[in-house]
């Protein structure tokens, strides 16, 4: 026989409305940057960022390859207030979407 559950040992997980507001995450609160289409060298990159803090996360978004194909390498450096630091292989472009 499954156990019984009462209500009064169920607690209250109830949000207001206005503590909702006030912690959702929306488009004017985010804090982001796109950075311009860069080519690879093959050593780590400073990608400025402008967020004024260390980013959360980043994406390397590759937008084009070398004429010669060469396989594509990608590493991440550490990242600061700064910049994103990002190893792509020479010739390959990329963009840098950092968000905080």
């Amino acid at each position: 026989m499954p156990p019984r559950v009462s209500t009064n040992s169920v607690p209250n997980l109830a949000i207001a409305t206005e503590k909702l507001a006030d912690r959702a995450v929306t488009a004017a609160k985010r804090k982001w940057s796109m950075s311009v289409t860069t080519t690879g060298t093959g050593s780590e990159q400073l990608i400025a960022h402008g967020l004024g803090v260390k980013p959360a996360f980043i994406i390397v978004i590759i937008r084009g390859s070398p004429t010669t194909y060469t396989a594509l390498t990608v590493s991440e450096g550490t990242h600061d207030a700064t910049y994103a630091r990002v190893g792509v292989t020479s010739g390959w472009k990329y963009r840098v979407y950092a968000e905080a």
